[in-house]
């Protein structure tokens, strides 16, 4: 069996993947505005017609798509078993960041919050186990966050980090500053359409080859 290579991924494939998970968290975020508790009523009503708790799935795609590119912007590549290379995809790849301390904790607050709550079921997802140790520190961590409130926060803060790593004068910050321009064009008005070059993997090479990338 080969070996994994520090490298094996080329950055440019790597782009690829974090462009996905920008893309459909603007569009999550924009379905949750419509759709969502917030939305107009109207629009919630039709929706729940052709879908069943159409509203719950759209919330579901922004929380996962949020809680992937949280850990893509705030945390550090983790090695891999027995000292191989790490297979996560970060921001260091990109040489940008690190982002700082006041940002991170914004983001960092949701993510157990997301990891219990979405990702994976644990006892804490009881509301009756939660109660019993709110005042323990696993507790205070892992209580349910009210995701009608916040929901569009979170899409708002992960597009602001986003934003703010971008303005980086190295060479990726100018495809990043496109991807965070894309999602908030789409974020703000739905029937946006995604640029070409920051979908298919061969429209998103030739943009990136342009760019003089990598």
């Amino acid at each position: 069996m080969p070996r994994l290579q520090v490298h094996y991924l080329p950055v440019e494939d790597r782009f690829l993947h974090v462009a996905y998970e920008v893309r459909y968290l603007a569009r999550a975020g924009a379905g949750w505005r419509r759709f969502g508790k917030g939305g107009v009523e109207a629009d919630r009503r039709r929706l729940a017609r052709v879908l069943s708790e159409g509203s719950t799935l759209v919330q579901d795609s922004l929380l996962l798509h949020a809680r992937n590119l949280i850990e893509f912007l705030i945390l550090p590549a983790t090695p891999g078993p027995k000292g191989s290379p790490s297979t996560d995809i970060v921001l260091a790849d990109f040489g940008l960041g690190p982002v700082s301390k006041t940002r991170c904790e914004e983001l960092l607050r949701y993510k157990q919050p997301l990891d219990v709550h979405l990702m994976h079921p644990t006892v804490w997802r009881d509301s009756s186990f939660r109660r019993a140790y709110k005042r323990a520190d696993e507790g205070r961590a892992r209580q349910r966050v009210d995701w009608n409130e916040h929901n569009e926060r979170i899409v708002t803060r992960v597009l602001r980090v986003l934003e703010i790593v971008s303005r980086s004068r190295k060479p990726w910050g100018k495809p990043f500053r496109h991807l965070h321009a894309s999602a908030l064009g789409i974020f703000q008005s739905e029937t946006r359409t995604w640029p070409p070059e920051l979908a298919s993997r061969d429209d998103v090479i030739e943009y990136l080859k342009r760019l003089g990338l990598p």
